[in-house]
């Protein structure tokens, strides 16, 4: 700093010499200063490079993407209810509901009132909901397209389906939040609390009921748990995070059959999904080890939870 000091310093005097008017006090601290200013914007050059580069690769990758994907697989007419109306709009070309207001002045009385949001969407024949996770989370069906699930900023297309297509409440949204952080701290205990006020918020979650039920597998207080995913199951049949440890649990109690078709059919609904796949796996071992155990050959070492 001292030396950037005495560098302007002898640059200014070089100036002054040169242009008598910088003799001023007043102009040449007013050029040292404007000198500093442009100085530290340049240090910091890369910096704001990097977060502007940022700021677009996460609209690009996220909104803009998501707004061209409505402009090849959603009908011209159809309506499409979300809370990123700008890129969707313009880039999927199709008729929005702004779930915030700043396009569709009749949403703004609505703003807090959820059940009255939703009567809206279905009075407007909304056909698509596309929104951020961190602010309308949808459950109950399966996405259509989701942005990369483990960056921030999650962005998901649902058909929309009334009494079915369900948007979460803001606050019970939150309350799983915390309890994921939670659960990440193996405080099972204490993430089952909240997400037992989170369903008293919102009991129509499949989300919710499942990730409860985790938090109970890890306390281990099973029955507690299958009564919760098959709960989660009824609210959302297609929802592969509760069917998975569903059929786990089913296949441990020799519950083969529905343990099986669940595995199954969340491989077949969700072939990219690495632990279905394996839990399918294991389950399919099980089965042959018990096969050999019942005609005297093998062994069969699996442990029956209960």
């Amino acid at each position: 700093i001292l030396l950037a000091a005495w560098g302007l310093s002898r640059l200014l005097g070089l100036l002054a010499g040169a242009l008598p008017f910088l003799r001023t006090p007043a102009v040449a601290t007013a050029l040292a200063l404007f000198l500093a200013a442009a100085g530290f914007a340049l240090s910091d050059w890369n910096a704001f490079r990097d977060a502007h580069y940022g700021t677009v690769r996460h609209i690009l990758d996220r909104h803009v993407k998501m707004g061209l994907w409505v402009s090849f697989n959603v009908a011209a007419e159809t309506r499409i209810a979300t809370n990123v109306p700008g890129t969707i709009g313009y880039y999927g070309t199709r008729p929005v509901l702004d779930m915030k207001g700043a396009v569709s002045p009749d949403v703004l009385p609505l703003i807090g009132d959820l059940p009255a949001l939703v009567s809206l969407l279905d009075e407007k024949n909304v056909g698509y909901i596309i929104t951020t996770r961190e602010e309308f989370e949808v459950v109950n069906v399966n996405p259509l397209v989701t942005s990369d699930i483990n960056q921030v900023g999650i962005i998901e297309a649902f058909r929309y389906i009334p009494t079915r297509t369900h948007i979460m409440s803001q606050s019970a949204s939150a309350l799983n939040m915390e309890a994921v952080q939670l659960m990440q701290e193996k405080r099972f205990k204490a993430a089952s609390n909240v997400l037992e006020r989170s369903l008293r918020e919102d009991p129509e979650s499949s989300r919710s009921r499942t990730l409860l039920a985790l938090a109970q597998l890890q306390a281990e207080d099973t029955a507690s748990a299958i009564g919760n995913l098959r709960g989660a199951l009824t609210l959302h049949p297609h929802f592969a995070p509760a069917m998975v440890p569903l059929g786990d649990l089913l296949i441990r109690r020799q519950e083969w059959d529905e343990g099986m078709k669940l595995l199954e059919t969340a491989v077949r609904l969700f072939p990219q999904s690495a632990q279905a796949k394996a839990s399918l796996e294991a389950a399919r071992e099980i089965l042959h080890e018990d096969s050999l155990r019942a005609r005297g050959g093998g062994t069969y070492s699996f442990t029956i939870e209960r």
